[in-house]
């Protein structure tokens, strides 16, 4: 449903066989394991976000309508927003976290990439209209599956994993379930010791 670049695809490949050269075994999982969690988890991200904004801005004393368009679109969403809706919202993120759970019965670790495509150029998120759904579906179609730990809890994180004909980072994302914070940082720094990536400029405090 979101094509992923196929350099993106095979960072992801190429990470899960150096942890299999560890010992680990290697699941094979598909789309279909994520579709319904990911779509629901849009949504609660989507009104999670509009009542927080609206919240803010009330509390706040702030005036939305010196805010863009698109910006207005969720503050106006989250104080149209009735608490039952909410409540079936939040409800519904919690049968999605439930479904996640569940693929941790054949694995300990989910292994998928980060990004769909390259970082895109500043102004391709436009907040010139005010279609708080298409702003959803545009930031899913860019990074899939990044509502799954923002919007279900597990943990997760990101780290570069090789590097595009451009240059630039190719991130691998990992999600461990509940309490699996430990067991996330060790497969990290696993993989960093590959040094499939470097930063191509001095960071200030980083050794080079």
């Amino acid at each position: 449903q979101y094509p992923t670049e196929p350099a993106r695809s095979e960072a992801v490949e190429e990470a899960a066989r150096a942890l299999e050269a560890d010992g680990h075994s290697v699941v094979p999982m598909y789309w279909d394991a994520f579709a319904a969690s990911v779509a629901t988890s849009g949504r609660a991200l989507r009104d999670v976000i509009a009542v927080n904004l609206a919240n803010f801005v009330v509390s706040a004393g702030l005036d939305a309508g010196r805010s863009e368009r698109l910006t207005q679109a969720f503050i106006n969403h989250g104080s149209q927003l009735e608490a039952t809706a909410l409540w079936a919202t939040l409800g519904d993120a919690v049968h999605a976290s439930h479904a996640v759970w569940s693929l941790f019965d054949r694995v300990d670790c989910i292994l998928t990439p980060m990004l769909a495509s390259a970082p895109l150029p500043i102004g391709s998120f436009p907040f010139d209209h005010d279609d708080i759904d298409l702003q959803i579906r545009r930031m899913t179609a860019f990074a899939p599956l990044a509502t799954l730990a923002n919007a279900t809890g597990f943990p997760a994180l990101t780290l570069p994993f090789g590097a595009d004909d451009a240059g630039l980072p190719l991130p691998v994302q990992i999600l461990a379930p509940m309490g699996g914070d430990r067991l996330l940082i060790e497969l990290a720094a696993r993989l960093e010791r590959e040094g499939r990536w470097q930063h191509r400029f001095a960071v200030a405090g980083i050794p080079e």
